[in-house]
């Protein structure tokens, strides 16, 4: 059983959906909590653009339980932008998951 998991979200026009997946909430099945990725962390501008758009989290011993049916159930504003990328540690590469 590997120790980790990497899951990435790429979701255009998404941060009122996925800001409540940026903190902590007993109630959902899976307790970590996403990170937004933006061009600001890369240039060090305080407000990100549009264009940018990922969030991340890292799961221990498979804990993730319930987070693709989660993300699945989102009112996206873009839906065909939605993707899920997932890579265990002993993955070669991130598959992807589309809703």
């Amino acid at each position: 059983m590997s120790r980790f998991a990497e899951v990435m979200v790429l979701a255009r026009r998404a941060e009122g959906v996925m800001e409540p997946l940026t903190r902590p909430d007993e109630n959902r099945e899976w307790h970590q909590c996403f990170t937004r990725v933006d061009d600001g962390m890369f240039d060090g501008a305080s407000i990100p653009t549009e264009e940018c758009y990922v969030w991340i989290i890292q799961f221990i011993r498979h804990n993730w339980r319930g987070l693709l049916s989660h993300l699945e159930s989102l009112a996206w504003p873009e839906p065909s932008s939605v993707q899920v990328l997932v890579r265990d540690e002993d993955d070669d590469c991130f598959g992807l998951w589309m809703i």
